[in-house]
């Protein structure tokens, strides 16, 4: 009789914690739970979809980061590469032609 009290209980306590981390989990996605769905995805935008020759920002989780050049070393000016923003991510890119207002000069 003690053993089933034990897993009922701890039954309960799985359900119980199931449904604490699916509500912790939905306000950290924005997403609920169901079948097929991507449920590791925060709340992400980005302006310019990714694209290296627009300049363009990215909102994730409620913090806004525009795409920037740099040449590697902290400096704008002469700037060789743009910093990409994108969701969590941020991607170098080397820009052929140099990088000017945080975007890629286009190939001449």
């Amino acid at each position: 009789m003690g053993a089933l009290v034990v897993f009922l209980f701890l039954i309960f306590l799985l359900f119980i914690f199931g449904i604490i981390f699916q509500n912790a989990f939905q306000n950290f996605t924005g997403k609920t739970f169901s079948k097929g769905e991507t449920i590791y995805q925060s709340k992400c935008y980005d302006s310019d979809g990714r694209d290296f020759y627009n300049k363009g920002y990215r909102e994730f989780n409620g913090v806004i980061k525009w795409d920037y050049c740099s040449d590697l070393n902290g400096n704008e000016n002469g700037s060789t590469h743009v910093v990409e923003f994108y969701c969590s991510w941020q991607w170098i890119k080397e820009c052929s032609e140099g990088c000017l207002e945080g975007k890629c000069l286009p190939n001449k």
